[in-house]
C-alpha cells in the first residue's frame, strides 16, 4: 500500500508539474500569432527507459498525462511530425499493449494536429501489435482493456477513406473491423456502401457521430467542437451532391443533355428550370447561394472545408 500510495504523489506532482511548466512558458509566449515551431528528437525506448530508474510505469502515466494536456491544437504543416506524436509513439513502445494511447492519440493526431501520417503510422503499429502480440497477454486483460479492439482496424479505416482517400485499404479495414467479435453488426455492409457518392456521405456522417459520442463520453471538448464543424461542412457537402444527381436526373428525365461542351449559357438555363421545375429554392439551409460551378457540381457560397476526402 505505500508504494502504491508513493506511486500516485508521484503521478499527481508529474501532472501538476506539466501544467505548471506548461502555463508559465506560455506566458513567456509574445503575441506574434505564427505558430511556435516544434522540434522533439526521438527517444530510443530502451534508453528511455534506462534513464527511468527502474519508474518505467510512473515515465509512461507521465507522457500519457502531458499528451492529453497539450495545448498546442494548430495544424502543422504536412510531412511534419508535431512533438506529440514522438510522446505518443514513445508511449507505445514503452507499453504496446495502451490501447487509449492508440485510439485517442490518432483522433488527436489526425482531428487537432492534422497529421494524419503520424496517426496512421500508429494506428498501423497498433494493428501489429494485435496480429503478433496481443494474443499472448491473458483474457482478463484483454477483456477489460481491449474489449474495443475493433476500434483500432475501425478508426484505421477512417484515416484510410476520409483522410488519404484510400477506398481499398479503408474496405479492407472495415472487413477486419467486422470479423472481430463484438464490433457492431453494422460494419458487415460497409464495403458495398461505399461504392456510391451517396453512401460515402452517409458513411462520412456515421463515422463523425460515432466519434462525437465518443469525444462526448470522454468530455475531450477539443476534438468534440472540431468533428461538430466536420460534420456541419459534410452535411453541407452531401445536401450539393444531392442536388447534383438530382439535376442530371432531372435533365436526363426530360430528354435534355448537359455536355462537357455546353455553353456556360445553356447550362444556366438548364439548371434555371430545375430549380423552377422542382421547386428548390435557390438558397441551401445554411442560407447560402445555390449555383451550378464550372465543373458541372452544384455549389454553394456558404463556407465549408473539404472534410474526409468528400465535398
Amino acid at each position: 500500500m505505500p508504494g502504491r500510495i508513493s506511486y500516485l504523489i508521484a503521478v499527481i506532482i508529474l501532472f501538476f508539474s506539466s501544467l505548471f511548466l506548461n502555463t508559465n512558458i506560455r506566458r513567456l509566449e509574445t503575441s506574434w500569432v505564427q505558430a511556435p515551431n516544434e522540434q522533439m528528437a526521438r527517444w530510443h525506448p530502451k534508453l528511455f527507459s534506462t534513464l527511468t530508474f527502474g519508474n518505467t510505469q510512473t515515465a509512461i502515466d507521465w507522457l500519457w498525462i502531458k499528451s492529453m494536456v497539450d495545448p498546442a491544437i494548430f495544424h502543422v504543416p504536412k510531412g511534419v511530425h508535431p512533438p506529440l506524436y514522438y510522446s505518443l509513439d514513445l508511449t507505445t513502445d514503452l507499453d504496446p499493449a495502451f490501447f487509449d494511447a492508440y485510439i485517442n492519440g490518432a483522433n488527436l493526431l489526425a482531428i487537432i494536429r492534422d497529421d494524419v501520417v503520424g496517426a496512421h503510422a500508429l494506428l498501423k503499429k497498433a494493428e501489429r501489435f494485435m496480429e503478433t502480440e496481443l494474443s499472448n497477454y491473458p483474457e482478463k486483460f484483454r477483456k477489460i482493456y481491449w474489449r474495443q479492439e475493433w476500434a483500432i482496424p475501425f478508426t484505421l479505416a477512417y484515416v484510410e477513406l476520409f483522410e488519404l482517400d484510400d477506398l481499398p485499404e479503408a474496405a479492407k479495414a472495415f472487413q477486419k473491423a467486422a470479423q472481430i467479435p463484438g464490433s457492431p453488426p453494422y460494419l458487415a455492409s460497409l464495403s458495398s456502401r461505399l461504392s456510391t457518392p451517396g453512401g460515402q456521405y452517409d458513411v462520412g456522417l456515421r463515422l463523425i457521430n460515432i466519434m462525437l459520442s465518443q469525444a462526448n463520453e470522454k468530455n475531450d471538448v477539443r476534438i468534440e467542437k472540431e468533428l461538430a464543424k466536420k460534420r456541419e461542412s459534410l452535411f453541407l457537402s452531401q445536401y450539393l451532391n444531392q442536388l447534383t444527381e438530382a439535376f442530371y436526373s432531372f435533365v436526363k428525365q426530360t430528354n435534355r443533355s448537359v455536355t462537357k461542351n455546353a455553353s456556360e449559357v445553356e447550362i444556366k438555363r438548364h439548371w434555371k428550370n430545375f430549380l423552377k421545375e422542382k421547386s428548390i429554392p435557390a438558397k441551401d439551409p445554411w442560407g447560402g447561394d445555390i449555383y451550378m460551378d464550372e465543373g458541372g457540381k452544384v455549389n454553394s457560397t456558404t463556407p465549408r472545408v473539404k472534410v474526409f476526402g468528400l465535398g
